[in-house]
């Protein structure tokens, strides 16, 4: 019984959502400034060592590199698509990158996707609005699946650590 429970995943989720007073445009592009990201620059995030782009394409989306330094060090390689809705709504989503492209990205730049997560996407939804002190509605959704016995055994220090790189995240485009 105690094997089935160590082995069995666990999914973490943090969310949520306000209004800044930057425009539709100044969000994306504060989310899509990757290089800016980690302790001690220009958006700090605790445990975020180093955040930078890879490559991308716009059929592909842009593939970033992601290295955490907590209790261990992880290392995550992330497909992120941006997408504009018809209704005027900007979509970010991200997620771990396939195996594949992980893969490729390993055997030709040498960085191995090691992540404690089996699976972790975030949504960004970007609404435009029509009047007030606020320009932008701001929704962020994350969710992180992992099984294992560190998802058991630090489950309540994962939780308190995603939400605070949420809460960090939507400080850093002052979201209200």
């Amino acid at each position: 019984m105690l094997f089935s429970q160590l082995t069995f995943g666990k999914t973490f989720t943090s969310n949520k959502a306000g209004k800044t007073p930057l425009t539709p445009e100044e969000v994306v592009t504060i989310i899509n400034d990757y290089s800016s990201y980690g302790e001690g620059k220009l958006y700090p995030i605790t445990n975020l060592v180093e955040m930078r782009k890879l490559e991308g394409s716009p059929e592909a989306g842009e593939i970033v590199y992601q290295e955490v330094q907590n209790f261990l060090t992880f290392i995550s390689i992330f497909s992120i698509k941006t997408t504009k809705k018809p209704n005027g709504d900007i979509v970010i989503v991200s997620k771990f990158a396939p195996e594949k492209v992980r893969n490729r990205i390993s055997n030709e730049l040498g960085i191995t996707h090691n992540s404690p997560f089996d699976s972790m996407e975030t949504v960004w939804t970007i609404t435009p609005l029509e009047s007030g002190p606020f320009q932008t509605k701001v929704d962020y959704k994350m969710k992180a699946v992992g099984s294992g016995i560190l998802m058991w055994s630090a489950q309540s220090i994962i939780k308190s650590e995603l939400k605070n790189v949420t809460k960090q995240l939507m400080e850093t485009i002052e979201v209200r």
